[in-house]
């Protein structure tokens, strides 16, 4: 895959106690504690061993947290199995790359979630303190989780569960604070308060695509020259991929990345209609990407032609709304923890769309196992009997 040697070069950094200044440090610990142990011959092997024994797990654990959350044995079979065998989710096992770890991670974090949440016990805590902390230093988009947990535990305080949920805001915040120590270690490294420089490689090729770039603001001369060049030869935006991703990749080779940051900061705070602009042009734009998004090119293929695009995922969110509000005005009371999957599943989109200029059916991957189980909500809400009842004319 094209991000593999990214993230093994960061594993070597690691390795030789620095921080990398693309990728963040859990994914690249593991390749490199995978190289000490078996050595430079076998170790990728090593690795996708590791990422397939960890989705073995998970998938005992997706189906005590789904048949927690729906209480129907077959439905609950049937959901688990399609994450167990869905190509789309397993074929990532096989790629030295986040997303096998990110799916089952967060099968992981939604399940000591769900234990924390019902009763706690230290286990449960401390396993919810790992996994959260994993995520987000597996992977930076992980970041909308903070707030979410945050959020939800501080719902939670005002229900019988205030012993559990003040817990949960102890060790959501200590993980805020893990977070923050290594943003601060990156600032000192890098010169941006930021886990990686993935978001300012995102955000200036939006700015340039779209046509954002407000070249005025740049306080860096040099830069302000070189960008200015750029657009009088390639014009304010452009959809050409080489040209942007090539610029993207100089001006960071060549210039301090809090310059770029600064480019990219008074651009968007100049144009902000244009901001909200270019993000409906992408989330159009991956309306028409398959959901089912795997590295195998013949499922790959079958997908794109046969399974559901991300409209159908907007469609279905439109839904679980509708029906998630109306159960809550009708009972009066919050459904905590499947308002919880929906912040989580719904800000992933969102991030995703938002953050990246592509592969947005990649970065939506790490919440396909709760856009099943809150798929297997909404089945619940109908009875379907035998096809043979039928009365067809």
């Amino acid at each position: 895959m094209v991000d593999s040697p990214s993230y093994i070069h960061a594993a070597d950094k690691l390795l030789s106690g620095k921080i990398d200044s693309l990728r963040t440090p859990a994914y690249p610990l593991i390749i490199g504690v995978c190289k000490i142990l078996f050595g430079e011959a076998i170790y990728k092997f090593a690795i996708i061993i590791v990422q397939y024994i960890i989705f073995l797990a998970s998938i005992y654990f997706y189906y005590h947290l789904v048949i927690e959350i729906i209480k129907k044995p077959r439905l609950s079979f049937w959901i688990t199995m399609t994450y167990a065998v869905y190509p789309a989710i397993l074929s990532w096992n096989n790629c030295i790359m986040t997303e096998s770890l990110a799916i089952s991670g967060s099968v992981f974090l939604l399940f000591f979630t769900l234990r924390l949440f019902k009763r706690f016990s230290v286990r449960a805590a401390f396993l919810f303190f790992f996994w959260l902390a994993f995520l987000l230093f597996l992977r930076p988009s992980f970041l909308y989780l903070l707030p979410i947990y945050f959020v939800f535990w501080l719902a939670c305080i005002c229900t019988k569960r205030s012993r559990n949920a003040f817990f949960g805001i102890i060790i959501t915040t200590f993980v805020i604070i893990s977070e923050l120590l290594y943003v601060s270690q990156f600032k000192t490294n890098y010169g941006v308060f930021s886990p990686s420089t993935v978001s300012i490689i995102n955000q200036y090729y939006i700015a340039r695509q779209y046509g954002i770039i407000y070249v005025d603001g740049i306080k860096n001369e040099s830069l302000k020259e070189e960008i200015t060049r750029s657009i009088n030869q390639n014009g304010i935006s452009t959809d050409n991929h080489t040209i942007l991703w090539n610029e993207t990749t100089e001006l960071l080779n060549k210039y301090p990345y809090e310059d770029v940051q600064q480019v990219v900061s008074v651009s968007m705070r100049k144009n902000p209609v244009n901001v909200l602009k270019g993000a409906f042009g992408r989330a159009y734009k991956a309306a028409s990407r398959s959901i089912s998004y795997t590295p195998l090119r013949g499922f790959s293929t079958i997908f794109d032609m046969f399974g559901a695009n991300i409209s159908f995922l907007y469609l279905f969110i439109i839904t679980y709304t509708i029906v998630i509000v109306r159960w809550v005005c009708r009972k009066r009371k919050l459904a905590y923890f499947s308002i919880l999957l929906y912040m989580i599943g719904t800000s992933n989109l969102i991030t995703a769309i938002f953050g990246a200029q592509q592969e947005w059916s990649r970065l939506i991957l790490p919440s396909m196992p709760i856009y099943l189980l809150l798929f297997g909500q909404l089945c619940c809400l109908f009875r379907i009997g035998s096809p043979l009842n039928v009365d067809f004319e």
